[in-house]
C-alpha cells in the first residue's frame, strides 16, 4: 500500500471576475507488482473557496475516484481507467458515475507523453464545430530523480480550456 496527500491553491478567471480556493487531495494505492497493476482510491478537492466570483462562494468540485492502471508488457504504455463520482453533481450515465481513460507513453526514462478522455466532457458540448476536442486532454511530463514537472492541456467546450502546470517532489 502507498498513500499520498497534496495541497493545492486553485485560481479561476472568467472575463474580469476571479475566484480562488484551497483544497487537499487524499489517495490510497495498492500495487500488484507481478501484474504491473495498480488499484487506487482517491478523494479530491476537499476544501473551500477563499475569494468568490462576485458574491457567490461556490462549492469545490469534490470527487471520489476508483481507478486502476496497467503497464503493458511489450509496449512503453501505461493505461489507466477511472470511475468518478462528484459530491455535488451526478452523471446522466449509470449510477451517477463518470469515467475517464488515459495513457502515458514513456519516450525516455525522463520524458513522458500523456493523453486522456473524460466522459464529463459530453455535458460541455454545445453543438459547435469547436466541440470535437471537448473532454480530451494532452500532456507532457519530465522526471529527474525525485523531481517532476508536468504540463497538461484540457478542453472544456463552452467553458474554454485549461492549462495546468505541476511541480512534484517525491519523499521516499
Amino acid at each position: 500500500f502507498r498513500y499520498g496527500v497534496s495541497v493545492k491553491y486553485i485560481y479561476s478567471k472568467i472575463d474580469t471576475y476571479t475566484a480562488s480556493g484551497l483544497a487537499v487531495d487524499l489517495g490510497l494505492l495498492y500495487r500488484i507488482p507481478s501484474q504491473d497493476l495498480d488499484v487506487g482510491l482517491a478523494v479530491q478537492n476537499v476544501g473551500r473557496s477563499i475569494d468568490a466570483f462576485i458574491d457567490t462562494h461556490e462549492k469545490l468540485p469534490m470527487a471520489y475516484r476508483l481507478g486502476c492502471s496497467k503497464r503493458l508488457a511489450h509496449l512503453p504504455l501505461l493505461l489507466s481507467f477511472n470511475l468518478i463520482r462528484y459530491a455535488y453533481h451526478e452523471s446522466d450515465l449509470f449510477w451517477g458515475l463518470y469515467w475517464a481513460l488515459g495513457g502515458e507513453f514513456t519516450i525516455t526514462d525522463y520524458l513522458f507523453l500523456r493523453w486522456g478522455y473524460n466522459s464529463r466532457g459530453q455535458e460541455e458540448k454545445m453543438g459547435s464545430g469547436n466541440d470535437w476536442f471537448t473532454g480530451a486532454s494532452l500532456g507532457l511530463g519530465i522526471r529527474y530523480g525525485r523531481y517532476g514537472l508536468d504540463y497538461g492541456y484540457g478542453s472544456y467546450g463552452v467553458l474554454g480550456s485549461m492549462n495546468q502546470l505541476t511541480l512534484t517532489v517525491h519523499f521516499d
